[in-house]
C-alpha cells in the first residue's frame, strides 16, 4: 500500500542553487486563470492565499476553509505550475533540472497573485500546509516580504533528513516513526514495498523543492512576520531539529507546536485559531526578540489573569471558533486582574494584540 501523503525529500547528489527566480511574470498566464477564488469576497481587505500539499496531479482545495467565515477575509487557491500541465507526471525522463524550473513557475506564480492583490490594495497572507509550506519557504527565498503581510509555513522542515532524502532518490518511499526521528524505510523488511514508476516525476518535483537548505538561504531576512507550525510526532517530515528551531528563534520567527503533534492534525480548528492570532498579531522584530517576556493568560472563577501585566496598552480580544471575535477590551499596564464576560457555551480563544501569548477555554 502507498502511503496516504508523499513525503518531501532532497536528492543529496543534485547540486541545487539558491539563485534569483528568474521567471518573467509576462509569460506566465493571466491571474484569473491560476487561483481559485474560495470564498469569492472580493470586498475583503485582507487576501489569504493558500498552497495546499501533495505534489498532487490536481489542485486540492479546501486546506483553509477555516477563514471562509470570516468577512474581513478573501480565501483563493492558486494552481502550481504542474497543475497546468498534466503530461508531466507521465514524463519518467524529468530532470531535476526541469523539476527545479517548474518549482520556479510555481513561484512566479505566486509573486503574479500576490502583485495583482497588492496593487488592488489588499493587505496579503501567504498560507501553505505540507508541501505548501516549502512552496511558502522557496517563496520568501525568492522574493522575500516584498508585498506580504504574513506568511505561515505549517508541517514542513527547513532542512530534511538526508537518510530520508536518498531513499527516495532511489524510487523508494520512506517515513518516520512516531518519534519525528527515527527513519522507515518502507523497501524494507518487513514491508518489502516496491517503488511506484508513476510517482517519479512528482518525486523529481519534491526532490527539487527539498533540495534547499533553508536554514542556510534564508539566513539574511528577518522573520518577524513568519510562522512555522510544527509537530514533534511528525510522520511525514519529522520534527525540527535543534539547528531549525534554533535559526527560527534567532530570526525572530513565531513558533507553534501542535498539542496533537502529528502531521495531519495541524488544519485542526484549535491549530488555525493560533495562526489567526499570529496574523491578527501586529509582530515586529522587538516584539519577538529572544529578551521580550511573553504573558501568560489564565481563567481564574470569571477573571482573567495576565501576569506579568503588560507593558503598554494593548486590546484583549476574544475568538470563537470560527474565529470571530466575541469580546473586545482595552487593557492597561500593571493591571493583571479583569473581568471574564459572559459568553454561551462554547470554546473560545483569548489573546492579546502585539503579543504571542494565547489561552484557549471552554465555557459549560
Amino acid at each position: 500500500m502507498r502511503p496516504l501523503f508523499i513525503i518531501l525529500f532532497v536528492f543529496s547528489l543534485f547540486n541545487h542553487t539558491n539563485s534569483q527566480n528568474t521567471i518573467d511574470l509576462n509569460d506566465l498566464p493571466q491571474v484569473s486563470e491560476i487561483i481559485f477564488e474560495i470564498s469569492q469576497n472580493n470586498s475583503a481587505d485582507t487576501v489569504i492565499i493558500g498552497l495546499h500539499g501533495g505534489p498532487l496531479e490536481t489542485i486540492d482545495t479546501g486546506d483553509f476553509n477555516f477563514f471562509n467565515s470570516i468577512q474581513t477575509y478573501n480565501l483563493i487557491e492558486v494552481k502550481k505550475h504542474h497543475h497546468d500541465r498534466p503530461d508531466i507526471k507521465n514524463d519518467s525522463n524529468l530532470t531535476l533540472s526541469e523539476a527545479q524550473r517548474i518549482n520556479d513557475s510555481t513561484s512566479a506564480r505566486i509573486r503574479k497573485v500576490v502583485n495583482h492583490y497588492h496593487d488592488l490594495g489588499k493587505k496579503i497572507v501567504l498560507i501553505g500546509n505540507s508541501f505548501g509550506a516549502f512552496c511558502v519557504t522557496e517563496y520568501i527565498e525568492d522574493y522575500g516580504f516584498d508585498h506580504l503581510y504574513k506568511a505561515i509555513a505549517m508541517v514542513g522542515r527547513l532542512n530534511l533528513d538526508t537518510e530520508i532524502v536518498n531513499s527516495y532518490a532511489n524510487g523508494h518511499y520512506a517515513l518516520f516513526e512516531a518519534d519525528g526521528e527515527t527513519h522507515v524505510f518502507l523497501n524494507e523488511p518487513p514491508y518489502n514495498q516496491p517503488s511506484f514508476p508513476d510517482d517519479w516525476a512528482l518525486m523529481k518535483i519534491t526532490a527539487s523543492m527539498g533540495a534547499n537548505r533553508f536554514t542556510d538561504s534564508l539566513s539574511g531576512i528577518d522573520l518577524s512576520n513568519f510562522m512555522f507550525v510544527h509537530g514533534t510526532a511528525d510522520r511525514a517530515v519529522g520534527k525540527l531539529d535543534s539547528v531549525e528551531l534554533n535559526f527560527l528563534n534567532t530570526h525572530h520567527a513565531t513558533v507553534f507546536a501542535t498539542p496533537e503533534q502529528t502531521h495531519e492534525s495541524a488544519l485542526l480548528d484549535q491549530n488555525m485559531l493560533e495562526v489567526l492570532n499570529f496574523i491578527r498579531t501586529n509582530t515586529s522584530t522587538s516584539s519577538k526578540s529572544n529578551n521580550f517576556q511573553q504573558p501568560s493568560i489564565e481563567i481564574i472563577n470569571n477573571s482573567i489573569l495576565i501576569e506579568p501585566s503588560v507593558s503598554k496598552q494593548a486590546n484583549l480580544n476574544i475568538f470563537d471558533l470560527q474565529g470571530k471575535i466575541q469580546y473586545s477590551q482595552t487593557i492597561h499596564p500593571n493591571k493583571k486582574m479583569h473581568l471574564l464576560p459572559e459568553l454561551q457555551s462554547g470554546i473560545y480563544l483569548i489573546s492579546i494584540e502585539g503579543y504571542r501569548s494565547v489561552k484557549k477555554f471552554f465555557v459549560q
